[in-house]
């Protein structure tokens, strides 16, 4: 079983495949839907969300984040890495927490909304354990002022990645983790 399982669906014009992903650009819509259902032939399951984000796909807009090719982590530094480029990129703090040895869901589609080609949207959802709620407590999800995006859109839209802000603590071992390896970020004034 794969400790990351990714989907993907192209973004079509009149809303089939995973153009619905793209109402998760706005936190309304988060808000109202912050659990996928993915149901095989076996099981049916449930997956929190815990980043919504837009990466490029090429070099020429700026870092390449490979979620694409993360499907099994070998250790827990793969997976803290995975999960701390998950946040550090995500719109939103949804208040979701998350440890080692869970299993992620990954949904990918096209998305153009910022001016550039060949962009993603991307959306991660950890799947709700055994024994715990599949609720999302709502008031917790919001709307990050620091998210971590790439060379273009900064030169685009003035913005800069201001550090991480983003709770620490609701990734189980993390600031361990950072600690350990000098990864520490401090937010710029």
């Amino acid at each position: 079983m794969p400790h990351n399982t990714i989907l993907y669906g192209h973004n079509m014009l009149y809303k089939h495949q995973f153009a619905a992903l793209s109402n998760y650009k706005v936190i309304d819509f988060l808000k109202l839907s912050p659990v996928v259902d993915f149901s095989t032939l076996y099981q049916d399951n449930k997956y929190k969300i815990f980043s919504v984000f837009l990466v490029p796909t090429t070099e020429e807009y700026g870092e390449i984040f490979d979620y694409h090719n993360q499907v099994y982590f070998d250790n827990s530094a793969e997976f803290y890495d995975f999960v701390l480029e998950c946040m550090d990129r995500s719109l939103y703090e949804t208040g979701v927490d998350i440890e080692y040895g869970d299993e992620f869901l990954t949904l990918s589609t096209c998305d153009e909304s910022t001016g550039f080609n060949d962009m993603r949207l991307v959306i991660v959802a950890r799947k709700v354990r055994v024994n715990e709620s599949p609720e999302v407590n709502t008031d917790m999800i919001v709307r990050k002022d620091s998210v971590k995006y790439f060379d273009a859109y900064y030169s685009a839209y003035g913005n800069k990645w201001k550090g991480r802000t983003w709770d620490v603590s609701l990734v189980k071992g993390m600031a361990e983790y950072l600690k350990a390896n000098g990864l520490e970020d401090i937010p710029a004034e």
